[in-house]
């Protein structure tokens, strides 16, 4: 794992570097240049990254529990035909 620091040079003969999470908040440069077998050199290419403060985690929201049918049917409680109609 490398343990990046400013202005030091990672090297590797690997095609992947893992990172160590151990970076502060703020903005970084990475430039990588690659090497190959004969000792020629890349052009650079920079990359800018912002890592940010973890931010906290609030209160999480749980589901209510699923409807369940009701044990007894639900009776009409509505009024006659004769009382609904009439104003």
């Amino acid at each position: 794992m490398a343990a990046f620091k400013p202005n030091q040079p990672i090297s590797t003969d690997q095609p992947a570097v893992v990172v160590d999470a151990g970076l502060q908040p703020g903005r970084y440069r990475f430039r990588l240049v690659v090497i190959d077998a004969a000792g020629n050199a890349s052009l650079p290419s920079e990359q800018i990254i912002t890592i940010l403060e973890p931010r906290p985690l609030g209160p999480v929201a749980v589901p209510p529990p699923p409807l369940q049918p009701p044990s007894q049917p639900a009776q009409d409680r509505s009024p006659p035909w004769w009382l609904r109609w009439r104003r």
